[in-house]
C-alpha cells in the first residue's frame, strides 16, 4: 500500500509512505551421490516493512530528503531424512534455525545544496539498527545478535559546459550479518557443510565513483569508474573437519578483505528523427585476501555489454534489435572452481 501526500505543509513539500508484506517459499530436494538418503526441506520467509520519505525546499539553495524504515521477517524451516531403501523417516536439524526472526530499522537525512549555476552538492548520513535472534538448533545454543551504527556519503556534480558534467560520489557503509550468514546448517555447494556462527560482526565497506555525464539533444551517456574496499568481510571458511559423508565443514567468519573496482559506459544516440542507437560495456575486477593469500573474487563477471538500434517508422510501430554479449571467462576463485554449478 502507498500513500502519497502532494500538499505542502510545515514539515514536507512531499511524502509518500509504503507498507507492504512479501512471502518467500523455498522448498529443497537432496540426495548425495551414492547414499540411500534423501533430505526434504521447506523454508518459509515472511517479511513486512514500512517506509516513510519526504523532501523539503529550504530557501532557493538547499533540497532536504528524510525518512524513516522498518522491517521484520520471520524464517521458519524444517528438514526430514527418508532412507530411500526401508522408507524410514526422521528429523532432521533445519537449514535455518526454525523461528528465527530479524529486526531492521533505520533513519536518514539528505540535502542536496546548489553551491552556484555549475555546482551542486550532496551530502547524507543514515542510522540503522538490526537485531537478529536465532533460537537453539543442530546442537548450538539459542543466541540475538545486535548491530547498529552509522554511514555517510557525500557527492558533487560540476558542469563543466552546457552538456557535461563531472561527477564524484565518495561513501561509507556497513552490513550486519543476517539469518543466512549467522544461523545456516546443513549441505552447501562444492561438497561443503555449513555450520552457524553466531559471532559475526559487521561488513564494511568504503567506496569512491567518479566520472562524467553527457547530454544534448542528440546524445546522452555517462563513463564511470568505481573502486570498494570492504573490511571483515564475511567469507566461508575451512574448520579442517569432515563429516561422515565426506563433505567439507565450513563456517562464515570475518576473515576476508576485498577490493572490487571497475567502469561502466553507456551511451544514447539519436540518429535521426526515428533511429535511435544505444551501447552498454560493464568492466568489473575483484580481488580477495584470506589469511594472506589473495585470488579472484567470487563470481565476478568478464567484460559484457550490450548494443541495439531502436527504429520507429511510425507512431505506432517500433522496430528494436539488440545484441548481448560477454568476454571469456577465466578468473575463477576457489569456490568457483569446485562450484558444480559452474
Amino acid at each position: 500500500l502507498r500513500w502519497r501526500g502532494s500538499d505542502a505543509t510545515g514539515a514536507w513539500d512531499s511524502a509518500e509512505a509504503l507498507v507492504g508484506q512479501q512471502t518467500i517459499e523455498d522448498g529443497r530436494r537432496n540426495r548425495d551421490s551414492g547414499s540411500n538418503y534423501e533430505d526434504r526441506e521447506s523454508n518459509l520467509d515472511t517479511s513486512r516493512g514500512l517506509a516513510f520519505q519526504a523532501s523539503k525546499a529550504i530557501g532557493a539553495r538547499h533540497h532536504l530528503t528524510y525518512g524513516l524504515d522498518h522491517y521484520e521477517d520471520e524464517v521458519e524451516s524444517s528438514r526430514t531424512r527418508t532412507d530411500v531403501v526401508t522408507g524410514a523417516t526422521g528429523v532432521r536439524a533445519p537449514r535455518f534455525p526454525d523461528g528465527s526472526t530479524m529486526s531492521q530499522a533505520g533513519a536518514f537525512v539528505a540535502d542536496d545544496w546548489s553551491v552556484g549555476e555549475r555546482l551542486d552538492v550532496l551530502g547524507g548520513v543514515r542510522w540503522n539498527m538490526s537485531r537478529t535472534r536465532l533460537p537453539a538448533s543442530g546442537g548450538f545454543a539459542a543466541t540475538t545478535v545486535e548491530d547498529d551504527g552509522f554511514t555517510g556519503n557525500l557527492g558533487v556534480a560540476c558542469a563543466l559546459t552546457e552538456s557535461v558534467r563531472f561527477i564524484a560520489n565518495l561513501g561509507q557503509g556497513f552490513r550486519a550479518p543476517n539469518v543466512f550468514d549467522l544461523g545456516t546448517y546443513g549441505d552447501r555447494p562444492g561438497n561443503r557443510f555449513n555450520v552457524p556462527n553466531p559471532d559475526l560482526e559487521p561488513e564494511q565497506v568504503t567506496t569512491l565513483d567518479a566520472g562524467w555525464k553527457v547530454r544534448n539533444d542528440r546524445m546522452e551517456g555517462e563513463l564511470i569508474g568505481f573502486y570498494s574496499r570492504y573490511r571483515d568481510k564475511i567469507t566461508s571458511v575451512l574448520t579442517g573437519e569432515v563429516t561422515d559423508s565426506g563433505r567439507l565443514v565450513v563456517q562464515s567468519q570475518n576473515a576476508a578483505r576485498l577490493v572490487l573496482y571497475g567502469a561502466e559506459f553507456s551511451v544514447r544516440h539519436r540518429l535521426s528523427d526515428s533511429v535511435e542507437s544505444r551501447t552498454q560495456l560493464t568492466w568489473t575486477r575483484g580481488e580477495e585476501t584470506l589469511a594472506g593469500d589473495s585470488y579472484p573474487a567470487d563470481r565476478i563477471p568478464p567484460l559484457n555489454g550490450s548494443a541495439g538500434i531502436t527504429w520507429r517508422p511510425a507512431t505506432r510501430w517500433t522496430l528494436d534489435g539488440w545484441l548481448n554479449f560477454a568476454d571469456q571467462q577465466d578468473r575463477y576463485s576457489p569456490r568457483d572452481e569446485v562450484d558444480p554449478r559452474i
